[in-house]
């Protein structure tokens, strides 16, 4: 547009700036240059928008230089400019294996030595044994170490950074292992599972979110959903030590001991690690310690844009004014106010879903096999087979979100398993009926069903659940999201061995119907709550938050380089 500015009568040069990402999201300025009083220039938008300085219109172009060139990058681009960034957060991700790997104590019940010392002896057996409560304890004491370990460390990050509450953590976790190892009775053992969860809890927060904060927009799916791999890394490890170390010694102490002693070798190398990675840009922007947030920025670059950490900070400078305009402060609470209370619905159902779906039929699967009448050789195999299987899975999904996005891979990978679940069920209707065939057909689908959940829900979620949340409130939204898992996790994990054991309530296979309801309902909400992050900065998320757009609309509504500035002003004006 050229032409003198009709509310100016000393007249001026009009221009237009235009940047196209390269996503087909188009940012357009349409700004008037006046000569004022005190000699600046000021930049006005065309249609009744707010002034600003040469410098603020300067900040402008940086904000947009630094999201389309992050957005514009090929991701053999991003990996050549931001390797650094990939390493740090992989880093970080490690710290998940510890989890993945997890306490092997569920694994042990049947071993003499373990009975012996941690067993209680039985007159009417003849034996030593551990009682239903106690197993049930030990086994869901790590998810309420885990509910303990995220509301803490959603406070411990927000006060000291993410690298040092890190470091101080695993240092608690060297700690807890020894606690495990020497346990000399039941209830220290019940309690060294606590405090391990307790770490487990805070590591899952920590991790997703320091991996969403140090890396671009085109790598950022791939570094999230990278837990959900590390984590099915750690259960493949548990997995082959107990079937390489601890079946051939089933007689001896050191067969149980030593799969526990191994978690020793996860800490220290990545101590390590942290204590030579940069802290997260966005939270020495939120402390105001803009300087160092820029040698960050630098540190987890390796392009050639001198100006990348000036650029890339101007951004979150502006990211942080805009939340600060909705947010009142940055506690627990505030999660639950405004539009944050839609973010943190978002982030609660996307970990949802990980339990809700049925995945504690994985959990218990070579149990579930068994129960539904395969052969034991056969069940113990298919339960090896499903961690290769979900290994795979989560490797194909990296490919997956980059094309298709998070909101379409979660309603495919939902109403998938949801068939799943419900074929399994009719497979044990016809077990039930004598067409005991059926039984391979209930294994082959819940190995399909694993294989989606790899590919889907499991990866993804992390993704989702880390972007749905805004800047000031990331470390508790996450959390939260966490939290709702564990307190989903531990009354799952009590009633399907009631379900699919048959000195219980016996349904055995038909245990998947049950679990079939809430796939189907969470799948429905998916489809009308689950907005599309893809391609997304966290400056534009902020903005469709702020402006109401619909779930489904997320994807296609454009957001324009000054709407932020709009919306400030609005706020400001009816204050």
């Amino acid at each position: 547009m050229s032409g003198a500015n009709p509310g100016n009568p000393s007249g001026g040069i009009g221009f237009i700036d235009s940047v196209q990402a390269a996503d087909e999201h188009t940012y357009q300025e349409e700004v008037v240059l006046d000569q004022a009083k005190d000699g600046k220039h000021a930049i006005t938008h065309v249609e009744d928008g707010p002034e600003f300085s040469k410098e603020e219109y300067d900040l402008n172009q940086d904000i947009a230089d630094a999201e389309n060139v992050q957005r514009g990058m090929t991701i053999k681009e991003a990996i050549r400019n931001y390797y650094p960034s990939i390493l740090w957060s992989s880093v970080a991700c490690w710290t998940i294996l510890m989890e993945g790997y997890g306490s092997p104590s569920g694994s042990y019940w049947v071993l003499e030595p373990f009975l012996e010392k941690y067993g209680f002896w039985s007159d009417e057996l003849q034996k030593y044994y551990i009682p239903a409560d106690w197993q049930m304890a030990i086994g869901e004491m790590s998810s309420v170490g885990c509910i303990f370990g995220v509301v803490v460390a959603s406070w411990q990050c927000d006060k000291t950074g993410f690298r040092w509450s890190m470091i101080t953590n695993m240092i608690l976790y060297t700690g807890f292992v020894g606690m495990m190892v020497f346990s000399p009775n039941i209830k220290v053992l019940l309690a060294s599972n606590l405090c391990m969860g307790y770490v487990w809890g805070s590591m899952s927060m920590m991790a997703v979110t320091y991996a969403s904060e140090i890396t671009p927009i085109q790598l950022r799916s791939y570094m999230t959903s990278f837990i959900q791999l590390v984590w099915t890394i750690g259960g493949l490890i548990d997995t082959t030590v107990v079937n390489a170390w601890l079946v051939p010694r089933q007689d001896q102490v050191i067969g149980y001991m030593l799969p526990w002693a191994l978690q020793w070798l996860w800490p220290v190398p990545l101590i390590t690690g942290m204590l030579f990675a940069p802290e997260s840009p966005w939270w020495l922007t939120r402390k105001g310690r803009i300087e160092e947030a820029e040698k960050a920025i630098n540190r987890l670059y390796a392009g050639s844009d001198p100006d990348i950490g000036r650029k890339t900070v101007a951004m979150m400078i502006r990211t942080d004014e805009l939340e600060k305009q909705a947010t009142a402060g940055a506690r627990f609470r505030d999660c639950f106010r405004g539009v944050n209370f839609r973010r943190t619905q978002i982030a609660c159902m996307a970990f949802s879903c990980q339990i809700l779906c049925g995945a504690v039929l994985s959990w218990n699967s070579t149990f579930f096999f068994v129960q539904a009448g395969l052969p034991t050789t056969a069940a113990f195999r298919f339960g090896l087979g499903q961690s290769g299987i979900a290994l795979v899975g989560v490797i194909i999904a990296w490919f997956l979100m980059s094309r298709v996005g998070r909101r379409k891979i979660f309603l495919f990978g939902l109403s998938g398993m949801a068939s799943c679940l419900l074929a399994m069920g009719f497979c044990a209707v016809a077990v039930d009926h004598g067409h005991k065939g059926a039984l391979w057909g209930q294994a082959a689908f819940l190995l399909l069903w694993v294989g989606i959940y790899g590919l889907t829900i499991g990866p993804v979620a992390f993704t989702v659940v880390s972007e749905c949340s805004s800047t000031q409130l990331r470390s508790k939204t996450v959390g939260l999201g966490r939290l709702t898992f564990d307190i989903l996790a531990i009354p799952a994990g009590i009633i399907n061995p009631y379900m699919i054991n048959a000195t219980a309530w016996n349904w055995g296979g038909k245990t998947a119907f049950f679990w079939s309801a809430p796939c189907i309902l969470i799948c429905t909400w998916c489809y009308f709550y689950l907005p599309e992050f893809k391609d997304r900065s966290y400056r534009e998320i902020d903005i469709l938050f702020e402006n109401g757009v619909p779930a489904r609309k997320f994807s296609t509504t454009v957001v324009n380089v000054d709407d932020d500035i709009k919306h400030i002003a609005a706020v400001n004006s009816e204050k």
